[in-house]
């Protein structure tokens, strides 16, 4: 009798599972309604350790551990499937899920414009519709740029310039949306740049310095090399600064670059330290007698540089001083300037050298054209005395002691007038 009690039992069981299975086997479960291109989302709320899902719509899927569907469907239709929950037992529901298309087709709204440069890519434009676009279509896009239909995004790099008229439109499950015009504007790439900052600057050793690369057509980095120590560049700027910390003087070569290419190269002489200057600008000689003049310069300088033809005579000795005897009278101009020990070489001055004749000699006179006179000679008794012929130098007083004697007499003018007698010079006929 137990026997049959237990085994019966079993059998009760048993049925029991099978209708309990049969059951699960045909629960069904209906899923919120959805719509195309709109973010979906439905929570399984039978409890369990795993999930799975059969047939859902493109673009939703489900969380094997949460169970949560969700996506964002492509596609407008009514999905059947079945939702498997795993837990004690395995359950299998049926499923039904309506994804509905759109209430109407997309409108585009942006992009209202779009410029370019030829040769660089422009930075990616996105088409943004209404109504959950599934897909996109343009046409009349400027050469080099293109569209991609799934995602709505514009990009490349424009070959050629010119405006542009663009038709840009959306689908989504109720049809294509109206076009929209877009104007497209592309320009021709600019030149390399040009600079047209200064190539020569100057500056103090331990004292602050600041120099700006200046160039034409929008340059995007800037090179200068070498560059002195304690000065360093900004490339993205074009500015030079620092503190620099020895004198002398740098040639540095300088460029700017854009897309379009590097600029020619321009030299800028950085000069720090005082440049020194010839304070020395006037020297003096006479013909034939010695001279050595020594040129001076402020701050003092290691070294001159004289440039134009010396006076006769006169030599630079390629350091300081110049030096010889002059053989011509006259006035000279010749172009100097001093170097520092650093190399600085300062500003060009004139030096004016002017050499003069040796003064004339004699009783007084000046250095005059000799002329021939004759002395009209009177005695004591006031009457004219005999004419004595004789050469006296002309200038400052009388005549010297070059007359000749007399033509007539033994006696020369400077005889007689040593002698108290008065001699009237009168030009000879």
């Amino acid at each position: 009798m137990k026997h049959w009690f237990f085994s019966h039992l079993r059998l009760f069981v048993g049925l029991v599972g099978l209708f309990v299975a049969l059951t699960a086997s045909a629960q069904t479960v209906t899923l919120t309604p959805g719509t195309q291109g709109v973010a979906y989302s439905f929570q399984v709320t039978v409890p369990g350790t795993s999930y799975a899902a059969t047939n859902l719509p493109p673009g939703v899927t489900i969380n094997a551990s949460t169970g949560l569907i969700s996506g964002t469907p492509t596609a407008a239709a009514t999905f059947t499937g079945v939702i498997t929950v795993t837990g004690t037992v395995t359950n299998n529901y049926s499923y039904s899920l309506l994804i509905s298309p759109p209430s109407g087709t997309p409108v585009v709204s942006t992009p209202t414009s779009i410029n370019g440069v030829v040769g660089v890519a422009i930075t990616p434009v996105s088409v943004v519709a209404s109504n959950s676009p599934t897909s996109y279509n343009a046409t009349g896009l400027a050469p080099g740029l293109t569209l991609n239909g799934t995602s709505g995004q514009i990009s490349g790099t424009p070959t050629l310039a010119g405006s542009y008229t663009a038709s840009l439109s959306a689908n989504n499950g109720s049809g294509t949306g109206p076009v929209r015009l877009v104007n497209i504007t592309i320009v021709a790439a600019p030149s390399a740049p040009v600079i047209s900052s200064a190539t020569v600057a100057s500056g103090t050793p331990a004292t602050p310095f600041t120099y700006t690369i200046v160039a034409s057509n929008s340059p995007t980095s800037y090179g200068a090399a070498p560059l002195p120590l304690g000065l360093s560049l900004n490339s993205s700027t074009g500015v030079i600064s620092g503190t620099p910390t020895l004198g002398g003087i740098t040639d540095i070569a300088l460029t700017a670059t854009n897309g379009s290419g590097t600029s020619s190269v321009v030299t800028l002489r950085l000069t720090l330290g005082a440049p020194p200057v010839v304070s020395s600008l006037a020297a003096s000689g006479t013909v034939g007698s010695g001279l050595s003049f020594t040129l001076q310069a402020n701050p003092a300088a290691s070294s001159f540089n004289v440039v134009g033809t010396l006076p006769a005579g006169l030599t630079f000795n390629g350091v300081n001083t110049i030096s010889g005897t002059p053989t011509a009278a006259g006035s000279t101009n010749v172009s100097v300037s001093a170097n520092s020990a650093t190399g600085i070489t300062g500003p060009t001055a004139t030096l004016t050298i002017t050499i003069s004749s040796p003064s004339g000699g004699g009783g007084g006179g000046g250095g005059g054209e000799p002329v021939l006179l004759s002395p009209r000679v009177s005695g004591d008794g006031g009457g004219d005395g005999e004419a004595v012929r004789g050469r006296a130098a002309v200038g400052g007083g009388g005549a010297d002691g070059g007359a000749r004697r007399g033509a007539g007499g033994d006696r020369t003018a400077v005889e007689l007038l040593q002698r108290g007698v008065r001699v009237d010079a009168v030009p000879v006929a």
